[in-house]
């Protein structure tokens, strides 16, 4: 997601039932706190956040940590996570 500003964003108007979801995912925690500052700055419908494809948490506990981390920063929006299995 690139920060712009929401007006350069389909589903502008409040009653417009199209929502953006910023998709946010990476190997970097504080960059993905920063896209989720944006998406909320932005009144996006919500964030999406996909597990760090690199260094993986172990569990499941650290996995619901690193979310909480990402969606706490975008607090007011739903925030969604996009598993991917590694087989």
């Amino acid at each position: 997601m690139r920060k712009r500003s929401r007006s350069s964003l389909p589903g502008e108007k409040n009653d417009d039932p199209f929502k953006v979801i910023a998709m946010l995912g990476g190997t970097c925690l504080k960059k993905m706190q920063e896209l989720a500052e944006v998406a909320r700055d932005n009144k996006l419908g919500g964030t999406l956040i996909l597990c760090p494809y690199y260094f993986r948490p172990e569990s499941v506990k650290e996995l619901v940590a690193f979310c909480k981390k990402v969606a706490d920063v975008a607090s007011g929006l739903l925030c969604y996570y996009y598993h991917i299995p590694y087989g």
